[in-house]
């Protein structure tokens, strides 16, 4: 068994301080959101300048970058995987004990040289350790050499056990371990995707003889997949390789393999995951992002690499027949209201300057929220322009409306708009176009979840997945849109909580914590939520974590409104031993 380790100095108060800011933020966000948080109080803390978590893959072979916090996060992510007894993290968790430098710019082992030439000097980390074996490595560095170097192991030693409690709840996805009847691969897809928190996901199944594609399913807007899988009879990927954990492909396309540049053009980062068996590479997992996600690219890999391995996925039998793909259809243009507004047709995002006036974004945001409703052009005018005279305003209103026309419908013939219609002296977004907009389709969830538990339990999770933050997240400001934004707020929690309810039964009480989770992350003070989740992490069996989070509700009422907790949740205190 590994040695187990301690830094061997006392905690003071500022370390319970900063250790009850770090238990916090892990307990109340979602994978991976709670982790950078949590990891960038660990910083702040200690005074230090970054701060990184690396997990160990599933084979026990490698260390992924999984999270990342501090100002040069990037040139921390210029390497994000190192082999056992490789580097810094690799001689950690080879060893499973503590390992500090203050001369990192002369240390051969660091590995790091775009670390270095920022500065960093001081370096510290722990392994991370379950039953004695190693789940990971966390560390602190510095650009200072007379950094507080012992403090920053004590923290290290101290934080170990939360990010490690942290990381296993997030690996454990609920029913991940259940075995899918019939290799129920779009289901499988769903789950890939939920995990990744992608865009789309495609799972292809491979036979064992040929190498031809058994089985595919897809869910998103499209199938992840090159041209070359998809119409050769063999699938001869050039990452198909002996030892390969996993696949990343971001950045400019003409340095990706040739074949992967036929895969979707909509699709900035593409993450490939084998299914393997006995040795045996039975199919892939590919997930696909609109966008880029910031932070290091390997922060999902680890809990993919074990949704992978606890997929119960089989080998399917020999294709009789070309394989279909099995892609939902998705509308030619779609608008994602909730966070940052975004627009793609076609399944490519349309950037800002395509629209080339900043009016003319406005203007469609105004139009959705009516949701097909007509709205006059003097309504129009006077919200957009409420300094304009009548005719400047007009005219300003037919240079955005020509501009947003040309932006989302550019190869109409002969002014046949389709998306925004004209109705006397009014404009309206045609709902019934070829079109999506997740504002209005959470709101028609919403309003359908009724009748029995389980058919008002799917609408409520699909509305949910839907809400991806605020209305239109990027917009500062606008009478227009506080009250519609505060509304669907509001709509979104109450769903969260009524599926947290439907779901607190046995078999299913995982996913109300993870739910109740997001609930209090939204309104942290609200101490009713924080009562519901400490209950359900409780029923659950997760004792150790209800009292985290009984201590973690007591210190934020104290440190952000400046009350103690109620008398209901002081005898819950009591009742499970907290406090």
């Amino acid at each position: 068994m590994p040695p187990t380790f301690s830094a061997g100095t006392p905690l003071d108060s500022h370390d319970f301080s900063v250790l009850g800011r770090v238990s916090l933020l892990s307990g109340l966000h979602v994978f991976p959101q709670g982790l950078e948080h949590a990891l960038e109080a660990l910083r702040i803390g200690a005074g230090a300048d970054c701060c990184e978590l690396f997990l160990l893959d599933d084979a026990g072979e490698e260390l992924l970058l999984t999270g990342c916090a501090g100002p040069d996060s990037a040139e921390f992510c210029t390497r994000e995987r190192f082999d056992i007894g490789e580097g810094f993290p690799g001689i950690i968790a080879q060893r499973a004990t503590l390992l500090s430098s203050r001369e990192l710019p002369t240390d051969p082992r660091f590995l790091r040289g775009a670390v270095t030439s920022r500065g960093y000097a001081t370096f510290a980390g722990v392994p991370m350790l379950r039953s004695g074996q190693v789940l990971g490595t966390l560390h602190l560095a510095w650009k200072s050499v007379d950094a507080p170097l012992k403090r920053g192991l004590r923290l290290l030693d101290a934080a170990r056990l939360t990010f490690t409690s942290a990381l296993l709840s997030a690996l454990v996805e609920p029913g991940a371990t259940e075995p899918m009847p019939g290799n129920d691969l779009l289901r499988l897809a769903s789950r890939f995707r939920q995990a990744g928190d992608a865009d789309a996901a495609t799972i292809i199944m491979l036979d064992a003889a040929t190498g031809a594609i058994a089985g595919c399913r897809s869910t998103g807007r499209a199938h992840v997949m090159c041209d070359q899988m998809s119409t050769q009879d063999s699938c001869d990927c050039p990452n198909d390789r002996p030892q390969q954990r996993g696949v990343v492909l971001r950045g400019r396309r003409s340095q990706w393999p040739a074949p992967c540049r036929t895969l979707p053009r909509g699709f900035q980062r593409i993450v490939e995951i084998p299914l393997t068996s006995a040795g045996q590479t039975l199919g892939r997992a590919f997930l696909g992002y609109e966008r880029d996600p910031a932070g290091p690219s390997t922060h999902h890999m680890g809990k993919l690499l074990a949704l992978a391995r606890t997929s119960g996925v089989a080998r399917p039998p020999a294709p009789r027949k070309p394989p279909t793909l099995h892609v939902v259809d998705e509308p030619r243009l779609r608008l994602q209201c909730f966070g940052p507004f975004t627009v793609f047709i076609d399944g490519r995002l349309i950037s800002r300057r395509e629209f080339r006036r900043a009016k003319a974004i406005e203007l469609l945001q105004l139009l959705v929220l009516h949701e097909g409703r007509p709205v006059s052009r003097d309504a129009l005018v006077e919200q957009l322009w409420p300094n304009a005279g009548l005719t400047s305003g007009a005219r300003s209103l037919h240079v955005a409306m020509h501009a947003l026309r040309r932006a989302i419908e550019p190869r109409v013939q002969g002014r046949q708009w389709v998306h925004i219609q004209t109705l006397d002296d009014s404009f309206f977004f045609d709902l019934n176009s070829s079109c999506s907009v997740d504002m209005v389709e959470f709101r028609r969830l919403i309003a359908l979840a009724r009748g029995s538990d389980e058919e008002a339990g799917a609408m409520l999770g699909a509305a949910v997945s839907l809400y991806r933050g605020a209305l239109f997240a990027d917009v500062l400001e606008g009478d227009w849109l506080l009250s519609r934004r505060e509304g669907l707020r509001n709509d979104y929690l109450e769903a969260v909580l009524r599926l947290a309810e439907l779901t607190n039964r046995p078999g299913s009480r995982e996913r109300s914590c993870t739910l109740l989770r997001q609930a209090c992350e939204l309104e942290p003070t609200r101490e009713d939520l924080h009562r519901r989740l400490i209950h359900s992490l409780w029923n659950t069996g997760q004792k150790a974590a209800a009292r985290r989070s009984y201590d973690a509700c007591v210190r934020l009422l104290r440190s952000e409104l400046g009350v103690p907790v109620g008398p209901e949740t002081l005898r819950l205190g009591k009742l499970i031993g907290a406090g």
